[in-house]
């Protein structure tokens, strides 16, 4: 189902902001089901963490702005992989995900990166 915005905020906000309980879903899998495959599976833990970030950022490929967003991600994903990896909480990886996608918002509003799915 596809929604039409209300007001100009609502159409600047990251959809990750916007689709909550799709970017919950998504930490769950990545955070809580796939880091625990990849533990259990390789040895190595920057392995772990770098297939893991390479999914996630893999996941921002629907962005139109590939070419800055999905490094982004990259780098972010490895930021919360590995602090999963070492403090396994899906919570704690739920919050920093949302705080950094309210910090991306500024950007979005103001025209400096397009956050919307095209």
């Amino acid at each position: 189902m596809v929604s039409v915005p209300l007001t100009a905020l609502e159409s600047t906000l990251p959809v990750d902001c916007s689709l909550g309980a799709f970017s919950d879903t998504a930490r769950v899998i990545f955070r809580g089901y796939l880091m625990k495959v990849l533990r259990d599976s390789l040895k190595s833990p920057i392995l772990v963490i770098l297939i893991d970030a390479i999914l996630f950022a893999s996941m921002h490929l629907i962005f139109p702005q590939r070419a800055i967003l999905v490094p982004e991600a990259f780098a972010a994903g490895v930021g919360f992989a590995g602090v999963y990896y070492y403090y396994p909480n899906v919570i704690w990886a739920s919050i920093s995900h949302s705080l950094l996608n309210w910090l991306i918002l500024p950007f979005c509003y103001f025209g400096l990166i397009s956050c919307m799915i095209r």
